[in-house]
């Protein structure tokens, strides 16, 4: 597990905006789901942090929306980062490093 990207997927799951206010909240899943990943948690833990942290606003996150962050994280992943690889992740104007995708 990579402490760096968990402390950035606590950090974002904490600062996550009420959805429906424009504030992009759903830009924000994405960017939780990719530090989840890189942290080498399960998708269905991510899943549930995910939606334990979505304030209430004024429309509701669909499990559909969160699955499709995770998912959509999970295939760039796999599709496009070579396996012995080092990888550097940007997201959110920070930078995760991980040194071997097989950690995940």
């Amino acid at each position: 597990m990579t402490i760096l990207a968990l402390d950035r997927f606590n950090d974002v799951l904490s600062s996550l905006p009420p959805p429906g206010m424009g504030d992009g909240c759903n830009l924000r899943i994405l960017g939780a789901a990719n530090y989840g990943v890189f942290a080498g948690l399960e998708p269905d833990e991510i899943f549930r942090r995910i939606r334990e942290a979505i304030p209430a606003g004024s429309r509701r996150v669909s499990d559909g929306e969160i699955n499709r962050a995770v998912e959509k994280t999970l295939r760039r992943t796999i599709n496009q980062i070579p396996i012995d690889a080092p990888v550097e992740f940007v997201c959110h104007m920070s930078t995760v490093n991980v040194c071997n995708i097989n950690n995940i």
